[in-house]
């Protein structure tokens, strides 16, 4: 979209109409119309969404529900993603990071290529099955139900499509959703009666007080992962890298087998990382994870530079975030990486709020945030003083499994839809170990 945007020169928002593909669309690229769809009219999300994720997610999601039975489920799992709940499972969460650290050590030693987007998948789906669930899906090391049934029930998803002709996709949905079903109830039916103690107390536990308080239940909104983005970048700046590096030294202690511990034990460490999430937030800006879906009503009115007044009700409405965050009139250089914009008293800081939006505002932005920034963090605390990293899409191409476009925005690694935006080729990358440095 944003592309199509730049080659018309279209303004804070344009209509396409793609049908049968889809539903016509607004999409809008102003931060001042996001605002008012996002945060001061909240708008609900449109009937397509549920049409495309309800055999993902189930029926009853706060990802497509929408007025009283969206809010209630939305604050039966607030409190189990607060940061401050979640920083208590920093401890977890570095032991997986540390199965995915011994994985990219095996990769460096096979010199093979990997995709980055599957290792770092997996990761993201065991923090997720211990923080949800507070179960061990080892996605990482081996197979799960769960897991399984939800990766190839994705693959049945039409790719941007409302439709799809294949008399199998609805029996293969249903089959693949009634085998997450059966997991997640036997899960719930465990930690509901109390047969599984734990010292901890995972989102799961949190939410079934508010299920025995409200009696409502739900599957929770899934986790953004921006991790095999984040890897790419560093790859490609190796100043940053080297900053990120000192960094690490100066907060962790240049022990870097000893920074497991020193996070385990000291979680507040985090929050000193300031130009690592400066870099991973100006990530998060060029590599947004996805739009927002509306539907718009009787009060969402927007004017055409001619002054046309056009109501928006019923209408499908997509919030263009990557628009959003390459417009050159709301970003200095926007297709370019400076982590400066968020760091004080640089000459590229200063952004309206509203123009960036990674995770959306208003009610209804990403639950899941908190996660994605710890964890991201955390991923590079623990992996990037211990390995180099170098694009292989050269290698991929030759392969003739990257597509047939090598570059967008100046970017090999940029994002193609595959029921979510994704790394071009899955991120093709060869891994290689450094000296590390040890007391």
């Amino acid at each position: 979209m944003t592309i199509i945007q730049r080659e018309f020169s279209l303004g804070d928002f344009f209509f396409i109409d793609a049908w049968p593909f889809t539903d016509p669309m607004c999409v809008v690229t102003s931060p001042k119309l996001a605002h008012q769809i996002a945060q001061t009219n909240p708008l609900p999300r449109h009937p397509m969404v549920t049409q495309y994720v309800r055999p993902l997610v189930g029926t009853h999601s706060m990802l497509i529900q929408n007025g009283a039975e969206w809010k209630e489920l939305r604050t039966m799992f607030r409190a189990g993603f607060s940061k401050q709940h979640l920083m208590t499972l920093v401890p977890m969460m570095v032991d997986h990071i540390l199965v995915f650290s011994e994985r990219l050590n095996d990769i460096a030693e096979r010199q093979v290529v990997c995709q980055m987007e599957d290792l770092a998948t997996k990761l993201t789906v065991d923090v997720i099955g211990r923080v949800v669930l507070d179960v061990e899906l080892n996605s990482q090391t081996g197979d799960n139900e769960l897991v399984e049934a939800f990766r190839k029930s994705m693959t049945w998803i039409p790719n941007g499509q409302q439709f799809n002709l294949n008399p199998l996709r609805p029996v293969m949905q249903k089959y693949y959703e009634g085998r997450m079903d059966d997991y997640i109830r036997r899960v719930l039916r465990m930690r509901y009666k109390g047969k599984e103690k734990r010292m901890s107390r995972n989102l799961i536990d949190l939410a079934l007080d508010m299920y025995r308080q409200e009696g409502v239940g739900a599957i929770e909104e899934g986790d953004p992962n921006e991790l095999f983005e984040q890897v790419a970048i560093d790859n490609r700046h190796p100043e940053a890298l080297e900053k990120i590096r000192a960094e690490h030294d100066e907060v962790l202690g240049t022990d870097i087998e000893n920074a497991a511990r020193v996070l385990r034990s000291n979680n507040q460490l985090l929050n000193r990382l300031q130009y690592t999430a400066a870099v991973t937030k100006e990530t998060l800006r060029l590599y947004p994870a996805a739009g927002s879906l509306r539907q718009g009503d009787e009060k969402t009115i927007f004017t055409t530079p001619d002054g046309q007044v056009i109501n928006m009700k019923d209408r499908l409405i997509w919030l263009g975030v990557h628009s959003i965050h390459h417009r050159a009139d709301l970003w200095l250089d926007p297709d370019e990486f400076h982590p400066e914009r968020f760091l004080e008293g640089s000459n590229y800081s200063g952004h309206s709020p509203d123009a960036y939006r990674p995770f959306e505002r208003g009610p209804r932005n990403c639950i899941g945030q908190e996660l994605a920034m710890i964890e991201i963090q955390l991923v590079m605390a623990l992996t990037l003083r211990q390995f180099d990293f170098k694009a292989a899409f050269d290698e991929w191409d030759d392969r003739g499994q990257s597509g047939p476009i090598k570059q967008a925005f100046g970017d090999e690694a940029y994002q193609v839809f595959s029921a979510t935006a994704k790394p071009k080729g899955g991120m093709p990358m060869r891994v290689f170990k450094r000296a590390t440095k040890t007391n």
